[in-house]
């Protein structure tokens, strides 16, 4: 059969949340230049800080509740913004920025994440 094609994907086991490698520019160039994923928070869970040092990332709920905290660097001002998809907002994170996800819900929650670029765990500082 010619007329479509079935890939199958990446699963990342974590104990706080799986993550779920969908599609990159290697699977898909016709289609985006970075990667796609969803990243799963258990409930009561935190995922730790992290940031890139060249990729800007797209992220939202796809299902459940997530506190999204940000800061430009380290020691600067905390601002934490609540995902949803009620609340239907996308956050777009520029490279250099920390975040880190914490779920206070007691159901987990599934967070899509859109890469400007291939995902490469050496770029990513992590705390």
């Amino acid at each position: 059969m010619n007329f479509f094609e079935e890939k199958n994907y990446q699963i990342i086991e974590n104990n706080k949340g799986n993550i779920f490698k969908f599609a990159n520019v290697d699977k898909y160039s016709d289609f985006i230049k970075g990667e796609i994923y969803f990243s799963e928070v258990k409930a009561n869970e935190s995922k730790p800080w992290r940031r890139h040092t060249r990729i800007n990332t797209v992220i939202g709920v796809v299902s459940g509740e997530i506190n999204i905290k940000i800061r430009s660097d380290k020691n600067s001002q905390l601002f934490t913004k609540k995902l949803s998809l009620e609340n239907a907002t996308l956050i777009k994170i520029k490279f250099g920025t920390w975040y880190s996800f914490e779920n206070q819900k007691n159901m987990p929650c599934l967070l899509f994440a859109m890469l400007d670029k291939k995902h490469d765990d050496s770029e990513v500082e992590r705390l």
